[in-house]
């Protein structure tokens, strides 16, 4: 797995000790999460055993990236599609704000 730096690997490995690996939704949407400081912090109260509850998630004043990785953890857990292709494909926020490769 590639991660953003130290701490997102750090924070991710820590959190997904938690869960069953078995479910791949929730092991990628915690990926994500874990993404971004300021979005883990308004999110880890709302991730429990197996199950991450997004409404409970209050986003603040937050980036465009931070926007974007919850709409993909949220897509992802939940199979919804309220993220298109386009918003991840934008070249200006992929590469000014991730650090790591997306595969599809």
């Amino acid at each position: 797995m590639k991660f953003r730096n130290d701490q997102h690997r750090s924070t991710f490995l820590k959190e997904a000790k938690n869960q069953s690996l078995k479910n791949h939704k929730m092991i990628a949407a915690l990926y994500l999460l874990t993404a971004d400081t300021k979005l883990w912090d308004a999110a880890k109260n709302s991730v429990k055993r197996d199950d991450i509850v997004f409404e409970n998630i209050r986003l603040k004043s937050g980036s465009e990236i931070v926007y974007t990785l919850y709409c993909a953890a949220k897509d992802l857990y939940n199979g919804s599609r309220q993220l298109s292709i386009d918003d991840i494909a934008d070249s200006v926020l992929i590469k000014k704000n991730i650090h790591f490769n997306l595969q599809c």
